[in-house]
This record gives C-alpha cells, sequence and structure tokens, in this order.
C-alpha cells in the first residue's frame, strides 16, 4: 500500500516535476514553472505536508512570492495551504481516526502520518471554515480542542 506521501508524488508525477534537493535557509519546498524542489532529509510526515503545499501552489498560484511582506503572495500563500488542508485533511478523515482511538491532534498527526503543525492549522482553517463546532454524519466535532463525540440523536448533516 502506498504512502500518502507516495500516492501524492504519483498522482503529480504527469502534471510537476518533483525532486528533492538541499534547499537555503529555512526553505522546505519551492513551486516554479511546473518544478517542485522539496527539502532533502524531511521525514515522510513533512515531506507529505511540504508536497501538498506545493501542489497547492502549482494549482492555485501565479508569479513569483518569495516577498512575503507583499499583500497578493501572503495571499497565494493562504490560498495554497488551504487547498494542501482540503487535500490531505477531511473532516471523514478525522471521524475514521476517532473510531480507532485517536483522541488527541498529536494522536491523528501520527494517524495520519502528517505534522503536528499542520494538524493543528488544518484545524483552524477549518474552525474559521465551520465555526468551533460541527455536527457531520451523527458525529459533534469541536475543533479547538479537539473533541469528537459520537451524537446520540441521529443529526445526520
Amino acid at each position: 500500500m502506498l504512502s500518502e506521501f507516495e500516492r501524492l508524488h504519483s498522482e503529480a508525477q504527469d502534471e510537476v516535476d518533483i525532486s528533492e534537493k538541499p534547499l537555503v535557509g529555512n526553505l522546505k519546498g519551492l513551486y516554479c514553472d511546473g518544478h517542485i524542489r522539496l527539502k532533502k532529509d524531511m521525514s515522510q510526515s513533512e515531506k507529505t505536508c511540504v508536497l501538498a503545499e506545493e501542489l497547492g501552489h502549482h494549482h492555485t498560484s501565479y508569479g513569483v512570492m518569495l516577498n512575503q511582506q507583499d499583500i497578493v503572495s501572503k495571499k497565494q500563500e493562504v490560498r495554497a495551504r488551504r487547498w494542501a488542508y482540503d487535500l490531505l485533511l477531511r473532516i471523514d478523515d478525522i471521524i475514521v481516526a476517532y473510531e480507532a482511538g485517536v483522541s488527541s491532534r498529536a494522536e491523528l498527526a501520527e494517524y495520519l502520518n502528517l505534522t503536528e503543525e499542520f494538524i493543528a492549522d488544518a484545524l483552524t482553517y477549518f474552525k474559521t471554515v465551520n465555526g468551533l463546532h460541527l455536527s457531520y454524519k451523527g458525529y459533534s466535532i469541536t475543533f479547538e480542542p479537539l473533541l469528537i463525540c459520537k451524537s446520540l440523536t441521529n443529526d445526520n448533516t
């Protein structure tokens, strides 16, 4: 069975060239004109999260975004990150993890092989989209702190 990183890499290889190379400074990934560079020597979970964000840039961004003081660049960075959150962490994944015994953000990160930082940021994003609490398919989900419980009612929204 393919890991999430291998799946993403396989699905994207017809669209973009992906390679792992040393990168300068704090850069973990870089996208430019159909090429994604990932920093060498990252953990599998880091590679997965960074690849998803760089694919987000491929699908949603344009131009050079190295100046993060520029409002247009910042907006494109946020758009790419949100694209990655939607790609790697779905509400259904949270429910499946809960059913498997996961009860914290750290456990969720380990279960899904994503970074804790990615999980925390994704849950913050979900909270801005859905509010603090969501009733979904018979489950009650609170994003901060992460709490999941099966509803006693038949609320399948």
